[in-house]
Formats: structure tokens, sequence, C-alpha cells
């Protein structure tokens, strides 16, 4: 029984990562023509019981890729998941820490 409750509670956890920019690149949602660089930048932000009484995670775009040459970034893509380490780590401490791993790509020239 406690194996099923541990397992909802990974279907039902409340973590949440908020994504924000910080108004020195300007990022397009958009698909803008003849860029063709993928620029990938991931992450893990630190949950805890399960995100229950955690704040959102916040995540600034624009320190994700301060150090690389980025022009017109365009084309945002953000993934969120749980990894198998995630669901370890989650499990080993019975919830009390619950990574959460992201993933942002862009488009850029």
């Amino acid at each position: 029984m406690k194996i099923v409750f541990m397992f909802l509670s990974f279907l039902i956890s409340c973590s949440a990562i908020e994504f924000k920019q910080d108004g020195a690149e300007k990022f397009t949602v958009g698909v803008v023509p003849g860029l063709t660089r993928e620029e990938v930048a991931s992450g893990v932000c630190d949950s805890y019981f399960w995100g229950t009484f955690s704040r959102a995670c916040t995540v600034n775009l624009g320190d994700q890729y301060k150090d690389r040459s980025l022009y017109d970034p365009s084309h945002v893509k953000i993934t969120q998941n749980y990894t198998w380490s995630n669901i370890l780590m989650a499990a080993v401490t019975l919830g009390i820490y619950t990574p959460v791993s992201y993933q942002v790509s862009v488009y850029s020239k």
C-alpha cells in the first residue's frame, strides 16, 4: 500500500517552474525565418515535499543564455520533466526532496 501511495504522490506533485525574461534580450515565441542555430540550456529546480511547501522555482531566460552570443532568439521551447534520477532521488528521500529538470531551447543566428 505504501508503494501505491508513493507512486500516486509522484503523479500529483505540485512543483512548478516559472520562466521569465529580464528584458535585456528579447525572446520571441514564434518562428523567425532564417534562424538556423539551436541553443539548448538545461537545469534542475529543487522542490520539497512533492512541491507542496515550495515556492515556484523562477528561471530567467536571460541568465540561461548570458554566456552565449544570441542574435534575435526565437522559437522558444520549454520542456519540464522528471528524469529517472529525479524520480530515484524523490523515492530515496521519500519525497522530502523532489528535483524537477527543465530544458529551454531557442533558435538564433
